[in-house]
């Protein structure tokens, strides 16, 4: 009895955490940077973290220190014998000033599902619809939480590279 009680508190507790419905991060943080050290510390993580930076970068304005980006993130998963494929869309706004840092990501939306040449529905951002679910997603339900935390875990490894990088010292080399 105890150990069916643990998997369903197990069960219950995944099902929450990967259910997230607020699909937005803010962070910030002070530091001993001056704006031109904090945007020189973007553009190098953004130059490190997406292929062609000069394509997701939607607007560059060190003086008022704000650089805005759109990126995508693909999720596949393999089953029934194909490759399904969502793409997801989100904008992340990395904000400066002196001895502050800020990082928004939001407006995060599946742009487009499929596999091969057939569409399937733009999974929902807010859950997992309780009324025919499968008809509006494709797929059933432990498949559309395992897609939708892989997604969370991937935006918030973005977030936490982008932490880690402005509390990193700056390398002083002498070439």
């Amino acid at each position: 009895m105890k150990k069916i009680f643990s998997i369903l508190a197990v069960i219950a507790f995944c099902q929450l955490a990967s259910a997230q419905t607020n699909w937005e991060w803010d962070v910030r943080d002070s530091t001993k940077l001056t704006q031109d050290e904090i945007y020189a510390k973007a553009k190098l993580f953004i130059a490190e973290t997406w292929n062609k930076p000069s394509e997701v970068i939607i607007n560059d304005d060190k003086e008022s220190g704000l650089i805005l980006l759109r990126g995508i993130h693909v999720e596949e998963m393999f089953y029934q014998m194909n490759n399904h494929r969502w793409t997801f869309g989100y904008q992340i706004k990395f904000q400066m000033r002196d001895y502050q840092w800020r990082l928004v990501i939001e407006d995060i939306s599946c742009t487009a599902a499929g596999v091969g040449v057939n569409v399937w529905p733009k999974l929902p951002m807010d859950g997992y619809p309780e009324e025919k679910g499968l008809r509006k997603t494709s797929m059933k339900e432990d498949r559309y939480l395992e897609i939708m935390s892989n997604l969370k875990s991937n935006i918030q490894a973005i977030a936490d590279r982008y932490q880690a990088s402005m509390k990193a010292e700056p390398v002083n080399d002498d070439w």
